[in-house]
């Protein structure tokens, strides 16, 4: 396994969805608090609850343009091959879900408690070494 450098947090979100924007400051309250917020990486991805509602004009440009479109719809296709049915949806460490505007407590515990696994599965092994004759790479025998 590859030790990744941050823990990943992917946020599935609906620009015209109002417990998203919860959802967003209560997770953020949390991260704030989180000791090794340093150490999280956040990927936001599209959901649309409502591809035919009205949004605003600019938006609706956004995403009605080629630029997003194959970004929207791998997110959209992501979201349903893990089940999530509303959002927000918070995904940490690729183990844990959260969903809905959860209050702070709810996102800190999550944090802390995926950032404890993805450091067990990230961690280098530390081995006791025995010495013995061996062949370094550079073929140095002896």
């Amino acid at each position: 396994m590859t030790a990744t450098e941050k823990m990943k947090v992917e946020i599935w979100s609906d620009v015209m969805c109002p417990f998203c924007y919860i959802g967003k400051r209560r997770f953020e309250d949390a991260l704030v608090q989180f000791a090794h917020k340093d150490q999280v990486e956040i990927e936001w991805k599209s959901f649309q609850l409502n591809p035919d509602l009205k949004k605003a004009e600019d938006i609706k440009q956004t995403l009605d343009s080629h630029d997003f479109a194959d970004a929207v719809k791998h997110d959209i296709a992501e979201a349903q091959y893990l089940g999530i049915q509303g959002v927000p949806f918070f995904v940490m460490n690729n183990k844990y879900g959260v969903s809905g505007a959860q209050a702070v407590p709810v996102f800190a515990e999550t944090l802390e408690k995926s950032f404890g696994d993805w450091q067990l599965e990230n961690t280098k092994p530390k081995l006791t070494v025995i010495e013995g004759e061996s062949c370094s790479p550079d073929s140095d025998c002896g």
